[in-house]
């Protein structure tokens, strides 16, 4: 009977233990995700040419990681799916310069994602900066490339290894041998080899 008792305290002692550590890493975690956000925050609306920015923040996402490692995005899509308003991040795609493009409305820009694992990014646009002069600007963009699309580069790395930028000759030859392929399909590809500037194209078939 004694036996039983000493087992007894010392499973609940183990149980407390575990339940109070588990209470702090969600306490971490939580603290973490509110730094985090609150420094983005601060630096709504500026840029980041020098990237010291970006970096004061990549501690704390780290740390984040450390204690709760990101699961696959097929499990967070549920998670994901709704409208999400940016606090910080790129401003300007065109210059490359982690600037501020002056037609984009920084205070308003949000991402739309769907169940499917399709973003819409949806922000106003100001013509010549004049916020009288307002459009909305919507980008439509795909999380993961399905199976399908990614079968014929695929099969080439399979069947020669790496050719680098000259997979894309073979990769075509093999989608038009394909009856699947049909006249008028939309064919965009993307390919880069070291030390080479990145080669995109959009052909159609014909």
């Amino acid at each position: 009977m004694k036996k039983m008792f000493t087992l007894t305290v010392l499973g609940l002692f183990i149980s407390i233990a575990s339940s109070a550590d588990s209470a702090d890493l969600e306490s971490e975690k939580n603290l973490l995700k509110q730094q985090i956000i609150s420094l983005a925050k601060s630096y709504e609306g500026q840029g980041d040419p020098d990237l010291s920015k970006q970096q004061s923040l990549e501690p704390l996402v780290q740390k984040l990681l450390s204690i709760a490692p990101q699961s696959t995005l097929k499990e967070r899509m549920g998670i994901l799916a709704g409208s999400w308003r940016q606090v910080w991040g790129r401003y300007d795609y065109k210059n490359n310069d982690h600037g501020v493009d002056p037609e984009l409305g920084t205070e308003e820009i949000y991402q739309v994602i769907s169940s499917e694992g399709y973003y819409y990014n949806v922000s106003y646009l100001y013509k010549n900066g004049d916020v009288n002069q307002k459009r909305i600007g919507l980008h439509r963009g795909e999380y993961q490339l399905s199976e399908q699309k990614v079968a014929y580069s695929k099969a080439i790395l399979y069947e020669r290894g790496n050719i680098s930028s000259a997979t894309l000759p073979h990769v075509w030859e093999r989608m038009l041998s394909d009856s699947a392929i049909k006249v008028g399909t939309k064919i965009i590809s993307f390919a880069f080899g070291p030390g080479l500037a990145v080669f995109g194209s959009v052909m159609e078939v014909c």
